[in-house]
C-alpha cells in the first residue's frame, strides 16, 4: 500500500508540473521542456515496472487470499451459527474490516494507473499544430504504455478500477450461486426427512 501511495504521489507531482506548464506557457515552451517531460515520464514508467517486477508475486498472493477470505466470510455471514451478541459483533466487525482492507489494497494500486493516464488528457488540450517531435513522442508513449502501467499479479491481471469492479461482480455472482445451492440442498434435505 505504501509503494502504491509513493508511486501515485510521484505521478501526481508529474501531472501537476505538466498541467502548470500547459496552463502557463504552452505557446512559448522550449523543445527541451517537452524532452525533459518525456524522459521524466519514461523514468516513472521504468520505476513502476521495476517495483512491479519485484512485488507482483506478493500482489497475486495477496489479491487471491483477500478474495478467498472475503468470499468465505460473506458466505458464513448468511449462516445463522453465531451464538451470542459478542460473537455477532466480532464477526460483522471483522467482515467490514476485511472488505475495507481488501478494497484499499486494490484501490491504491489502481490509482497508479489512473495517475499514469492523466497526462494524456493534458497533452490533448494543446492544438496539434503547436506540437513538436518530443510532444508527439510523449503522446505516443503515454497512449501506448499508460493503460498497462501499475501493479500486476505476475502479469495475470493489472490492478485498475475496472479490475476492482470485476472482482466485486465475481464475488457477488459467486455468493448468489452459493446461496442458491445451499437453499436447494436444504430443501432437498428437508424433503428427504419428511
Amino acid at each position: 500500500m505504501m509503494l502504491s501511495i509513493g508511486i501515485t504521489t510521484r505521478f501526481n507531482q508529474y501531472n501537476h508540473l505538466f498541467r502548470k506548464i500547459i496552463q502557463n506557457r504552452h505557446n512559448e515552451c522550449k523543445p527541451t521542456i517537452w524532452r525533459d517531460l518525456r524522459t521524466h515520464y519514461i523514468q516513472l514508467l521504468e520505476l513502476t515496472k521495476f517495483i512491479d517486477s519485484h512485488i507482483s508475486g506478493v500482489v497475486l498472493i495477496s489479491a487471491s487470499h483477500n478474495m478467498l477470505t472475503v468470499l468465505l466470510k460473506c458466505f458464513f455471514a448468511f449462516r445463522p451459527t453465531r451464538i451470542d451478541i459478542l460473537d455477532t459483533i466480532y464477526f460483522w466487525f471483522f467482515v467490514v474490516f476485511l472488505i475495507t482492507r481488501t478494497f484499499l489494497v486494490l484501490y491504491l494500486p489502481a490509482m497508479i494507473n489512473e495517475a499514469a493516464c492523466r497526462p494524456l488528457t493534458y497533452i490533448r488540450q494543446i492544438p496539434q499544430d503547436k506540437w513538436n517531435s518530443d510532444m508527439d513522442r510523449l503522446h505516443d508513449i503515454i497512449s501506448i504504455e499508460a493503460p498497462s502501467i501499475g501493479f500486476t499479479g505476475k502479469q495475470f491481471f493489472y490492478i485498475t478500477k475496472g479490475t476492482i469492479l470485476s472482482m466485486i461482480g465475481t464475488i457477488i455472482t459467486f455468493e448468489i450461486i452459493l446461496l442458491d445451492e445451499i437453499e436447494a440442498h436444504v430443501e432437498g434435505l428437508c424433503a428427504s426427512i419428511d
